[in-house]
């Protein structure tokens, strides 16, 4: 039988630990940035957790539970974000490879990669695919989503990210002129990283080997390189067939070799920033 929450069980464990953290930390009269230094976190972590934007590490729960002596509490409802984070198994199987990657490959036809999208954004595809989900679910998902993208500009192990984006994506008005303008800006912002590489594949070259369909391969320090292809309600790991992966590592070389150069990718996006102003 799954465990119940003490605080609840119809808003999302997400909401209920920022609910905690800020009464608690309200209730003890300390400010984001003293409470931040008790843990060794900085004020933007506390602020956006209390806001429901990220997602808490165990570690900081674990500290929270001791600082404010709440026999556990805030670990009962980590376990019970971590446990919404993974509902569908394809993906938690998914998250735990992308978290020990140490490069991704990825090329996505019809909208922004996951780990480059702006919340903006996000919100919208969630929306998007999924209309009936409720509300709290989508801040759930996002929160997520922000926190897997804070790899990529780690200074102690930083995801390498080479990503091929079709331009169609970038000219489908997801969320919105200002949502597109800001989403473009961030890769533009992205593409100066030293550890992320993005191409974009001009509607200009027709139709390339490979193209139409999504794929993203992961690389590992000390395991198989893996191909994953998402389906709408499922997904495919190829690992040890290795021609399948061989194969899907020549589309993306294709598709790579078909795209823009790095520097005309990002006058591309440039360009396509300024028509979505």
């Amino acid at each position: 039988m799954a465990k119940k929450s003490r605080t609840g069980e119809h808003a999302s464990a997400l909401y209920l630990f920022a609910r905690e953290l800020h009464r608690r930390r309200t209730r003890a009269g300390l400010s984001q940035e003293q409470l931040a230094d008790q843990m060794g976190y900085s004020q933007a972590q506390i602020s956006h957790i209390e806001q429901a934007r990220r997602v808490p590490q165990p570690d900081l729960a674990r500290r929270l539970d001791t600082f404010f002596d709440t026999g556990g509490l805030f670990t009962e409802l980590w376990e019970l974000i971590n446990q919404e984070a993974s509902r569908l198994e394809q993906f938690k199987n998914f998250l735990n490879m992308e978290q020990h990657a140490l490069e991704i490959r990825t090329y996505e036809p019809y909208i922004v990669p996951g780990l480059f999208q702006t919340e903006d954004y996000m919100r919208t595809v969630f929306q998007a695919k999924r209309p009936a989900l409720p509300t709290d679910e989508i801040d759930s998902r996002t929160a997520l989503r922000l926190s897997r993208q804070e790899r990529l500009e780690s200074g102690e192990n930083p995801l390498s990210v080479w990503a091929v984006i079709d331009e169609s994506a970038l000219l489908r008005p997801v969320g919105g002129a200002a949502t597109m303008h800001r989403q473009t800006e961030r890769l533009i912002e992205l593409s100066t990283l030293p550890n992320v590489t993005i191409q974009v594949l001009p509607m200009s070259v027709g139709m390339p080997p490979g193209m139409g369909r999504a794929l993203v391969i992961l690389k590992f320090p000390d395991a198989p390189t893996t191909v994953y292809l998402e389906e709408e309600t499922t997904a495919l790991y190829i690992r040890d067939d290795l021609d399948q992966v061989g194969n899907y590592k020549t589309i993306f070389n294709h598709l790579q070799a078909t795209a823009d150069r790095e520097d005309l990718s990002r006058d591309r996006l440039k360009d396509l920033a300024k028509g979505w102003e």
